[in-house]
């Protein structure tokens, strides 16, 4: 494919990049992206990304046909990139497309991987849902392999009868605020529940940033105690198709009490209140805690599927893509 360029994605490029994102969506999920422009302002300019080396939008003659942004968090074991493609590309002209992401994901890691205290042997990666095969196909080319998968799960709350959430002995819940004090145990449940996921995930300014930004509904939200302290949090947000459940967390030391299903009960009670209709969430097949069973438990329903697809780091990453 000629006329390609790769650069950084500016604020001017918000509206194509969200157009690019919505037909990707209507391809992939037959419905609109998630993706708002406020949101996507927010994905390129949050904590820990770097504008001039992390976004990455690739051009065909002016018009977007891919777009990435790279999120990498210390050590660098396992690092992701946001990416949405012109679904409508066939494998010969996806491939220059992948060729130049990837060669730009690549770049924006080398020097984070070369820090003190980084993984020796990291991993990269992409999500894709089985719907685009042929993007997951390139990917495979570029020695990509789809070692776990994503599950999109779903619930119609306004069809759904719901069980009033049982809280354990002890354990009391409100919800989260944007003090510093909230902010500061909503880190702490989440840095330390997280311990399990593979590899990377976030840091407190992120999960802060997260919580404080306009698209966060804090009202449908809940942060759990016990007289030890705080031991579960569920964090939420309003999309265009609905509510969105972004975390779930229950310290170790309170998992088997059913805290993780109290959370989630009273934020769908919260969301059906507040007329939101439909609850969404992704959620790894393997998840180490046990996530996929307590939200079917719950009564969602698996939407999609999607493939993580993962490499080692190259060993020599090319020059970043120029602005």
């Amino acid at each position: 494919m000629t006329g390609l360029v790769i650069r950084q994605i500016r604020d001017d490029d918000i509206e194509s990049v969200h157009d690019l994102a919505e037909r990707f969506f209507q391809f992939a999920h037959q419905r609109s992206t998630y993706l708002t422009p406020e949101a996507l302002r927010y994905l390129v300019s949050s904590p820990g990304v770097d504008a001039s080396t992390d976004t990455l939008l690739v051009e065909r003659n002016g018009h977007p046909v891919a777009a990435a942004v790279v999120t990498a968090n210390p050590p660098y074991s396992e690092t992701g990139a946001a990416l949405v493609v012109d679904p409508t590309l066939d494998a010969p002209d996806m491939r220059p497309v992948m060729e130049l992401i990837t060669a730009g994901f690549s770049a924006a890691l080398a020097p984070r991987i070369a820090s003190p205290g980084a993984a020796s042997d990291p991993w990269q990666h992409f999500m894709m849902p089985r719907s685009v095969p042929v993007a997951g196909s390139v990917l495979g080319d570029l020695g990509f392999e789809p070692l776990r998968q994503v599950y999109e799960m779903v619930i119609d709350l306004a069809a759904t009868a719901h069980d009033e959430p049982v809280w354990p002995a002890g354990v009391r819940w409100r919800v989260p605020t944007t003090s510093d004090a909230d902010l500061t145990d909503a880190a702490n449940v989440f840095l330390e529940a997280f311990q399990d996921h593979h590899g990377d995930v976030f840091t407190a300014e992120q999960l802060a940033s997260e919580m404080t930004r306009a698209e966060a509904r804090l009202d449908v939200g809940v942060l759990a105690f016990d007289d030890a302290g705080p031991v579960g949090l569920l964090t939420a947000e309003v999309e265009t198709e609905g509510g969105y459940v972004s975390g779930v967390a229950v310290v170790r030391r309170a998992r088997g009490r059913g805290i993780g299903s109290a959370l989630l009960r009273q934020s769908f009670v919260a969301m059906r209140d507040a007329e939101i209709a439909v609850c969404r969430l992704h959620v790894e097949s393997e998840n180490l805690t046990g996530a996929v069973r307590l939200y079917e438990r719950a009564g969602m329903t698996r939407e999609s599927v999607a493939d993580l697809w993962l490499r080692r780091v190259p060993s020599s990453a090319p020059n970043a893509p120029g602005a």
